[in-house]
């Protein structure tokens, strides 16, 4: 008789044992799953923010060759200037 209660109190403990170690199991994979959700969410937003930063550059990069395309324009204007003003001198040289 003892037998027998010894080994059901061994089995009582090893269930209870491993129903601890089930719950930790469960609380562990509700940890993970947190931070899944978690880490999801702010590879989400790092996406959003890179894609913002990719267009902010592109604004840029447009912005930079209209520039660009405006200083040569600048530049050519006022070679012609230049020209103008020579040959305005040279004119000017004759009537004196």
């Amino acid at each position: 008789m003892n037998n027998g209660r010894e080994q059901s109190e061994k089995i009582t403990n090893r269930a209870s044992k491993t129903t601890d170690a089930l719950q930790s199991i469960i609380e562990s994979i509700g940890q993970v799953t947190t931070l899944n959700k978690q880490i999801e969410q702010q590879t989400g937003k790092q996406r959003e923010a890179t894609e913002s930063v990719s267009q902010r550059i592109s604004i840029i990069r447009e912005i930079a060759k209209t520039n660009t395309e405006g200083a040569q324009q600048t530049r050519q204007i006022s070679e012609k200037i230049n020209s103008l003003t020579n040959d305005l001198k040279i004119a000017v040289a004759q009537f004196k």
